[in-house]
C-alpha cells in the first residue's frame, strides 16, 4: 500500500480585462463612490476616469463570473439601476495577471 497524500488540486483563476463606459443621471460623487465600493467588494481591479460629467470610461480586470456579477448590481441597483444611461461593456480579453491592486476611479 501506498502511503502518499494526494495533492489538492489548486483551481486555476482565468482572468479577463475588458473596457467599459457607463453613464448615469446622478450625483456625480455619489455614483462614483457606489461604483468604486460595488466593484472593490466583487474583487475586480483595474481603473476608471471621468471623461465628461456623468461618464466615466476605464478598464475592469478580474474573473468573467465576478464581472459578470457587476453587470447584474448594476442593472438591478435599487438607487441607480433606473439612472444609468449608458452601461457598455467591451470585448473580454483574457490576461496573465492583473495590472492595477485595485479598482479605483481617477479625477
Amino acid at each position: 500500500m501506498s502511503s502518499e497524500v494526494p495533492k489538492p488540486r489548486v483551481k486555476k483563476i482565468v482572468l479577463y480585462a475588458c473596457q467599459f463606459e457607463i453613464s448615469a443621471r446622478a450625483a456625480r460623487e455619489l455614483f462614483n463612490q457606489y461604483l468604486e465600493n460595488e466593484i472593490n467588494y466583487l474583487g475586480i481591479r483595474g481603473w476608471a476616469q471621468e471623461i465628461e460629467d456623468g461618464c466615466i470610461k476605464g478598464r475592469l480586470e478580474g474573473e468573467l463570473s465576478k464581472i459578470d456579477k457587476l453587470k447584474t448590481v448594476l442593472r438591478n441597483s435599487p438607487q441607480f439601476g433606473s439612472k444609468i444611461i449608458t452601461n457598455v461593456f467591451g470585448e473580454m480579453k483574457q490576461i496573465n495577471k492583473y495590472t492595477s491592486e485595485k479598482f479605483e476611479i481617477m479625477c
